[in-house]
Parts: structure tokens; C-alpha cells; sequence
């Protein structure tokens, strides 16, 4: 990419993926570009950085040479996967959002983990049961917010995914038996506490399968409060399945 000085460029990182055969853990990540002096953010793609020492930055591997922006796996039209991250047995799942009315259309890709850093590796949900080669065929599996988690619980014996409504103080839950469903119509949780500023709402609902208790029985949720215009807190809510 050349430098335009009437241009930032600044990284959002996503989900972090754990690869413990392979002594490393994945970062997924989405570059962005904004004019200077301004608060409008363009995705230029997404991709995959390597972390293999904690005490070191992660590396963000050429992954396309050949191509304007060789470090970005997903770019252009392609689906831009930030959204939420699984992995079934060494496959690694890739969900992906794109502008859609008032909410985002998910879409979901796969490849093995071994090979997750080739583009060519990656196959795209197609509906039906059918996974193609071009991201172009990739169908919508279910609506979310900009971001979402997805991950299996065993006392449901389903994947949860777990996102946001767009301009509500509701979270959406989503069950399915695969990663790439079908999934089930969403139940909703309004968020306990609602923002302090009029006209505001929650928003970045996560799902964090790291805190969950009694075999997933007991589930844990972060959501994002505002307090005030600019600031806002960080929410930790519980949920029991009967």
C-alpha cells in the first residue's frame, strides 16, 4: 500500500485463536483507513497475524505476495472476517459481516488451521450444505452486530453464538448443532442496566466460554455501557439455561 499522508492507518484486532500443536497462537485482525481529522473508517481487508512468543508483537505474515496489500488473506469484496472465530477439531471457522438495513448479514468461511494462512485454503458457506472455493457464492447464515462469538456449549450440545441488536439494549442468542447451522431463530436478553445518555444503546455483546461454569449451564456475557458522550463501561452479565 503507498503512504498517503491525508490518511490513517490504524489495526483492530478480533478474535484470538489458540493453536497449540503448532506452538503458536492466531490473531484475527482488520485493517482500517480514515481521513485525517475525521471518524469515518473504511475496512481495506482483514487477515491473520501469528503470535508465537509472548514476550514479543505479533507478526502479520505475506500471506498473498503478488498482490497491493500482501499481508491481508480476505480483501476488496471478499467477506471481511473479524466477526467471531471457532475451532472444530484442527478447522478453523471464520464469521464475517457485511451492511445490511439495520443490522449485519454473518457469513462464514473454513479451512484447516494448518493451512489457515493460504487464501486458497478457505472455502466459503454456500447454503445446503455446500462449501465452494468463491467467496462470492458465500450465503447469509444469520444477522448480528459488527461483532459476535460463537463457541460450543456442552450443556446445551449446540454452538452459541452471541452478538448484539443494532440500536437496542438487547443481546442476541443463536443455537445451532454445526458452526455453519442452520441456526435457530435468536432469543433475546434485554441488557439489565441501559445507558445513562438518551438516544444511546449497548452494544459489543461477547460470549466468553472461558468463564463458564457447571458445564455450560452457567454462561457469562460482557456487554458495552455508555455513560456519558464519549466514555463507557465494560458490563459482565450471567446467564443459567434451565
Amino acid at each position: 500500500m503507498v503512504a498517503d499522508p491525508s490518511v490513517e492507518l490504524s489495526l483492530e484486532p478480533g478474535p484470538l485463536i489458540p493453536d497449540p500443536t503448532r506452538h503458536r497462537s492466531l490473531v484475527v485482525y482488520n485493517l482500517l483507513t480514515k481521513p485525517k481529522g475525521r471518524w469515518v473508517y473504511d475496512s481495506v481487508g482483514s487477515s491473520i497475524a501469528v503470535w508465537k512468543d509472548g514476550t514479543a508483537r505479533p507478526v502479520r505474515p505475506v500471506v498473498r505476495p503478488g498482490v497491493s496489500n500482501p499481508t491481508l488473506l480476505f480483501q476488496g469484496p471478499e467477506p471481511q472476517s473479524l466477526a467471531g472465530a471457532v475451532v472444530v477439531g484442527d478447522t478453523l471457522y471464520l464469521y464475517a459481516t457485511k451492511q445490511s438495513i439495520m443490522s449485519r448479514s454473518v457469513s462464514v468461511a473454513k479451512a484447516p488451521l494448518a493451512d489457515c494462512l493460504d487464501h486458497d485454503a478457505w472455502r466459503y458457506y454456500a447454503g445446503a450444505g455446500r462449501w465452494s472455493e468463491s467467496p462470492t457464492d458465500a450465503v447469509e447464515i444469520m444477522r448480528s452486530s459488527w461483532q459476535l462469538t460463537v463457541h460450543w456449549n456442552p450443556y446445551l450440545r449446540k454452538y452459541l453464538a452471541v452478538t448484539s441488536r443494532i440500536g437496542t439494549n438487547e443481546i442476541d442468542l443463536w443455537t445451532a448443532d454445526r458452526p455453519e447451522g442452520p441456526w435457530s431463530l435468536r432469543q433475546e436478553i434485554r441488557t439489565p442496566v441501559e445507558p445513562i445518555v438518551p438516544g444511546q444503546t449497548t452494544y459489543e455483546a461477547l460470549g466468553h466460554v472461558e468463564l463458564a461454569r457447571d458445564g455450560g449451564r452457567v454462561e457469562y456475557l460482557t456487554y458495552a455501557r455508555p455513560i456519558d458522550a464519549f466514555n463507557r463501561e465494560v458490563r459482565l452479565m450471567e446467564i443459567v439455561f434451565r
